[in-house]
């Protein structure tokens, strides 16, 4: 995950691929951004919720996979199109 921090999670506390993806990125996240003297703590305020992606396409953004990234937080935006690393779910997905 690049410059983040390892998990703090234990293997054992794991149910799924999802929720260590989100466990591993909120808790990092906010280890970065918010650690005393980071330059974007002061700027937390002005941050805004990103809407759901059903939102985004119905106000007119349009989604492409990325074929050059390899990182699920690599994500690109860029003349009205996201481009966003695929994260495949499907039946067998636990």
């Amino acid at each position: 995950f690049g410059n983040f921090p390892p998990s703090k999670i234990p293997p054992n506390k794991v149910d799924h691929l999802l929720g260590l993806l989100h466990d591993t990125w909120c808790s990092s996240f906010a280890e970065i951004v918010f650690s005393p003297g980071n330059i974007y703590a002061s700027q937390a305020s002005k941050w805004r919720v990103i809407k759901c992606a059903t939102e985004l396409q119905e106000a007119g953004i349009k989604f492409e996979k990325a074929t050059e990234s390899s990182s699920l937080f690599d994500i690109k935006f860029k003349n009205g199109i996201m481009r966003i690393h695929p994260l495949q779910i499907d039946d067998d997905t636990e």
